[in-house]
C-alpha cells in the first residue's frame, strides 16, 4: 500500500470513529415518537377548523399586486406565491403580514397585506434573520443524526448570537470533550449538504407549553427551557425529522441555502469539565450563504475564517 493510500484510509476511519458512515436505515424510537406527537398535534389543530372562512389578502409587491380571497387559517403566504407564479414561490424565503414577520407555510388568521420578502430586496434584515435561524436548525438537524448509536447526545440550545459574531451556532451535549478533525469536520458539511439538496420545508407548529415538555421527554435541557419561557404556548420547527424549539420566523425551505456554502467551522467546549461532568456542552458554529449569491472562493474563505473564532456568548 502506497504512503498515499494509507493516509487517505487512515483520515477515513479518523472520520469513522464518531459518525455514521451512510444515512441511518432506522428512526430512533425517541425521534418516531416526537414526530408522531407533532403529526398528531398538527392533524389536531387541522381539524378544528370547522367551516370555511374567508379572508381577503391584499398583495403589497411592487408588481402583481392584487387581492386574494382565502381561506381563513388555513392558507399561508406560500398558497398566495402559488396563485401569482413560480417566480414568488422559488424566491419568496419570508413573508410580512401587516408588517409583521411570517412564516411561509403559516396559516394566515385574518383580512391582512401581504408582502413577499427575498435576499435581493433593498431591506433584508427580516430575511436574514430567518435564514440565520434556519441555518442553526439545519446544523441541529445535521448533528441530530450525524453520531453513531452508541453516543448520546442531546440538543441543548441555539443561542442568539449577534450579526457581529459572524456566525451562527447550535449547542449541544456530548459524553466526551470531542475535538473534532478537519475531516470529521467536512463530513458533517457533507450530510448538511445533503439536506440542502433535499430541498427540505422548514415546518412551523405552536403547541402548548404542556405538549412540548412530552414531546422532549429525556431531554432535560428542552424541558428546563420551555419552563424557562413560562408561557402557555412554544413553537416548534421542523426539517426532515428534527424537531426544535424556535421563535422562528425560519426561511421556507432548505433550497434557499447554497450546497457548497454551508460551512462547520469550529467545535467547542462552553460549559462542563472536560474530564468531570457528565454533560460536556459543545458549541458548533458555522456560517452559510443563501444559493441566490455567488461568492468567490476567496470571499468564502474570510467568511469562514471569521466564523472560525470561539463564541463564548
Amino acid at each position: 500500500m502506497t504512503s498515499a493510500c494509507f493516509l487517505r484510509r487512515r483520515m477515513y476511519f479518523q472520520c469513522r470513529r464518531c459518525f455514521t458512515n451512510v444515512a441511518k436505515q432506522t428512526t430512533p424510537e425517541p425521534v418516531m415518537r416526537q414526530n408522531k406527537l407533532f403529526d398528531e398535534e398538527a392533524e389536531r389543530q387541522l381539524q378544528m377548523v370547522k367551516r370555511l372562512e374567508k379572508i381577503n389578502v391584499q398583495h403589497l409587491g411592487p408588481n402583481d399586486k392584487c387581492t386574494f380571497v382565502m381561506n381563513k387559517k388555513l392558507s399561508t403566504p406560500y398558497h398566495c406565491a402559488m396563485h401569482l407564479n413560480e417566480r414568488y414561490v422559488t424566491n419568496s424565503g419570508l413573508a410580512l403580514v401587516n408588517g409583521e414577520p411570517w412564516h411561509m407555510h403559516q396559516p394566515l388568521q385574518e383580512d391582512c397585506e401581504l408582502k413577499f420578502l427575498t435576499f435581493k430586496d433593498d431591506d433584508v434584515e427580516h430575511i436574514n434573520m430567518a435564514f440565520w435561524k434556519a441555518s442553526a436548525h439545519l446544523m441541529g438537524a445535521v448533528l441530530h443524526s450525524a453520531f453513531k448509536d452508541m453516543i448520546t447526545t442531546k440538543m441543548v440550545y441555539t443561542p442568539h448570537l449577534p450579526v457581529s459574531a459572524g456566525c451562527f451556532a447550535h449547542d449541544i451535549s456530548l459524553p466526551f470533550h470531542w475535538r473534532p478533525t478537519f475531516d470529521e469536520l467536512m463530513m458533517l458539511n457533507r450530510q448538511a449538504y445533503r439536506l440542502i439538496e433535499s430541498k427540505i420545508p422548514f415546518e412551523r407548529l405552536q403547541v402548548s407549553s404542556d405538549l412540548a415538555i412530552t414531546l422532549f421527554n429525556g431531554n432535560e435541557f428542552k424541558t428546563a427551557e420551555v419552563k424557562r419561557k413560562n408561557v402557555d404556548c412554544v413553537t416548534l420547527y421542523r426539517l426532515g425529522k428534527f424537531i426544535d424549539l424556535s421563535d422562528g420566523p425560519m426561511i421556507s425551505n432548505s433550497q434557499a441555502m447554497s450546497v457548497h456554502r454551508f460551512s462547520f467551522t469550529n467545535v467547542h467546549l462552553v460549559k462542563g469539565d472536560a474530564d468531570v461532568d457528565k454533560d460536556k456542552i459543545h458549541r458548533f458554529q458555522g456560517v452559510a450563504l443563501p444559493s441566490a449569491f455567488e461568492a468567490h472562493y476567496s470571499t468564502w474563505s474570510t467568511l469562514e475564517n471569521r466564523a472560525r473564532k470561539p463564541v463564548k456568548i
